[in-house]
């Protein structure tokens, strides 16, 4: 599966409904319609929290699932954890390595902002490198080194929120 240029094609693609997300996903979809969408399967995170903060009382109402894929993005391969509440996509993250930390943060944000236009950008040290906020979409851009590593890495990743999704109250239960 390559991710690379997805997006572009995506934006190209206008129809009605929520606007695109990541691949051929929309903000919105459900987990298996994500899965059919992108033509790859999806797993349960073994990290649900580490990027997308939910409130505990959505978790343990089963309102929240994170689940995880694996392609291309810059071609690299690249690991994608989807987010869903309410079982609608709110959130995706795209995380890549390269041992060359200026190209690999070179290439995240000309792709980044080709996609979501200029961001703001962070200097104050810590890895978040940038962030785009526009009227319903967060991105964050991050760029690490992996210190766990014989051979040093870099992982440059980006998330993506879709906020109209993220406060609306959960469907009521069917009446029977």
């Amino acid at each position: 599966m390559i991710f690379a240029g997805a997006a572009l094609y995506l934006s190209s693609m206008r129809p009605p409904g929520p606007p695109p997300a990541f691949l051929k996903a929309r903000w919105g979809m459900g987990p298996e319609a994500v899965a059919r969408a992108n033509g790859q399967a999806l797993a349960p995170s073994l990290t649900p929290d580490r990027f997308y903060r939910v409130d505990e009382k959505l978790r343990a109402a089963g309102r929240y699932r994170a689940l995880e894929g694996r392609g291309t993005f810059l071609g690299r391969e690249a690991k994608v954890t989807y987010a869903f509440l309410d079982g609608r996509l709110v959130a995706y993250y795209v995380f890549v390595e390269d041992a060359d930390s200026e190209r690999l943060d070179a290439e995240m944000r000309a792709r980044l902002a080709a996609e979501f236009g200029a961001g703001i950008p962070v200097e104050d040290g810590s890895p978040l490198k940038m962030i785009w906020s526009k009227q319903d979409l967060v991105v964050n851009y991050w760029l690490v080194l992996d210190e766990l590593r014989m051979t040093p890495k870099y992982r440059a990743g980006f998330g993506a929120r879709y906020l109209p999704f993220e406060n609306v109250p959960p469907k009521p239960p069917l009446k029977k």
